[in-house]
């Protein structure tokens, strides 16, 4: 009887203990189970925290998100970058001028059509990693009027121009990895003040570009500043009469000449005035005109040296169509545009 008893104990207590063990064994498993409950949920935050889009985010590897960077078509990277793409082939704008022609009066001469300027730059083409290596041909190169958005123009290519150009880029050129290419390259475009240059592949695809501003024409190489202090229009005079739908602008200026030592000469060819509104351009001042002359104050004598450090101030006067919009040049001896200001006429 009394081993029937301790036997009934023993198994008594061996149950409780593996009572025990299972109700141990289920409460771990409650408190794990919690745990990774809470993980998952804190999960995305970490990940959005780090910058680490989800496997499932991901649609493309990011080598080739890189490449579209290199190879976007002209049309679409339009107005969307505000910085140059850096690439394999870089592109340096190293000067930009605007001239309203090339050579020297009384020999072979050339001019843009009208309402144009010639624009030459001054630029450097460096071949940094494209293994392969560049062909920088003439269709590499083309330039955008971004005042008024007109379609891309190419590079201007006539072997005549040649030797109006100090440095002219001889085209086509295999540029190896490393090489690079200065020169002065030319186009033909609209009178405007900010162009895009846009470096092209031959698939006609966006490599780099840079953009050339020319709100502040004021240089170490062109010190000579114009301001407008006052602008008029007038519809006639008493013995002087525009051509027909055009009136007489005429504009208060100072000129004044910073830096240029043999002194700046003021002629009636020094400035012109565009109409804004289409383009139209009268090629110089009417300042020549004697007898138009005697209807101004105090008019801008063409033949006027300004020296260095000095300057002038008078009147000019135009025929040009009536409009609200305008803009000046300012333009040297050798035809290039030193100055430009926009003119508002009400």
């Amino acid at each position: 009887m009394g081993r029937i008893l301790a036997e009934s104990a023993n198994n008594i207590i061996f149950t409780t203990f593996c009572i025990l063990i299972i109700f141990t064994v289920f409460i771990t498993a409650c408190i794990t189970n919690n745990s990774v409950t809470n993980n998952t949920i804190t999960t995305p935050e970490q990940t959005f925290h780090t910058g680490i889009a989800p496997a499932s985010d991901i649609t493309e590897p990011i080598t080739n998100q890189v490449q579209v960077l290199h190879s976007v078509t002209t049309d679409a990277r339009e107005g969307i970058q505000d910085q140059p793409l850096t690439g394999p082939i870089s592109i340096t704008i190293n000067s930009a001028s605007k001239q309203l022609g090339l050579g020297e009066w009384g020999n072979v001469y050339s001019e843009p059509m009208a309402g144009n300027v010639y624009l030459v730059l001054n630029i450097t083409v460096k071949n940094n990693d494209a293994k392969e290596g560049f062909n920088f041909s003439s269709s590499s190169l083309v330039v955008r009027d971004l005042d008024r958005g007109n379609k891309n123009r190419a590079m201007y290519v006539r072997d005549s121009l040649r030797k109006y150009l100090e440095n002219y880029i001889v085209l086509p050129v295999t540029m190896k990895q490393n090489d690079i290419v200065s020169g002065q390259v030319l186009f033909e475009m609209n009178d405007s003040m900010n162009y895009k240059v846009n470096l092209i592949d031959d698939n006609k695809n966006v490599i780099t570009y840079q953009t050339i501003n020319f709100d502040n024409l004021l240089t170490t190489e062109n010190p000579v500043n114009i301001t407008i202090n006052s602008a008029r229009k007038v519809p006639r005079f008493n013995t002087s009469y525009p051509f027909p739908g055009h009136i007489f602008l005429i504009l208060n200026a100072t000129i004044k000449n910073y830096g240029v030592r043999p002194g700046f000469v003021f002629e009636f060819t020094s400035v012109n005035v565009e109409d804004l509104r289409n383009g139209i351009k009268p090629e110089h001042s009417l300042n020549g005109g004697v007898n138009l002359m005697k209807n101004l104050e105090n008019p801008l004598v063409p033949g006027t040296n300004i020296k260095q450090n000095e300057s002038v101030t008078g009147q000019i006067i135009f025929g040009i169509a009536d409009s609200t919009e305008y803009r000046m040049n300012l333009i040297d001896g050798n035809k290039t545009i030193i100055a430009s200001r926009d003119i508002n006429v009400e």
